[in-house]
């Protein structure tokens, strides 16, 4: 009899996670970031598999279809590789907008040191997401080489990170400087 391979079942769904990320109609980017595997021994078949599938877009539509498509796939995954396959925790994170006035500061003192900036819609997540819920936050990123980030290709010049701290310092002292920043903090807390 043979054994049934749950690393062949992770692999089945990691490409399924990739296919509906390039599939998307609306912008949706997707990795499967971990996966622990049991026995995790190079000459026996893994018996038991862990993936974490992480969809992100800044349309709720887009990942509410990510994981229904994700959901559609699993019978047929069973089907081919008689695994027992599961999704057995998941976490949505509802899509959040960053404090206007903050951005706005964070522009004026971009502006008044002469660092050129481009604003940009993000998905990533960082401490600043769950953190507007508490208080006033922003991101501010420097330029990647090509644009890659989150990857063993990311590359950032020093003077682009010497600016980004410039930029960061200024954009800090405009933040602390504006008149009742500390009231507005302990309303949004409230």
């Amino acid at each position: 009899m043979d054994h049934v391979n749950a690393l062949l079942a992770a692999a089945m769904v990691v490409i399924e996670v990739e296919a509906i990320s390039k599939n998307s109609d609306e912008s949706l980017h997707s990795s499967v970031g971990r996966l622990d595997i049991c026995p995790n021994s190079p000459n026996t078949v893994v018996a038991n598999a862990e993936l974490w599938v992480e969809f992100r877009s800044a349309s709720e539509s887009a990942l509410e279809t990510a994981v229904s498509k994700l959901k559609e796939q699993l019978p047929s995954i069973v089907e081919r590789t008689r695994c027992d396959v599961a999704i057995t925790n998941t976490e949505h994170r509802d899509v959040v907008r960053l404090d206007g006035s903050s951005i706005r500061t964070a522009e004026l003192a971009l502006n008044e040191i002469g660092l050129s900036y481009q604003r940009l819609d993000t998905i990533s997540g960082h401490d600043a997401l769950p953190l507007q819920s508490v208080c006033p936050s922003l991101l501010l990123f420097v330029p990647s080489r090509d644009g890659t980030t989150h990857s063993a290709d990311e590359f950032t010049s020093d003077e682009d990170i010497c600016a980004g701290f410039d930029g960061m310092t200024a954009v800090l002292s405009k933040l602390i400087a504006r008149p009742h920043a500390t009231e507005r903090s302990r309303s949004m807390a409230q």
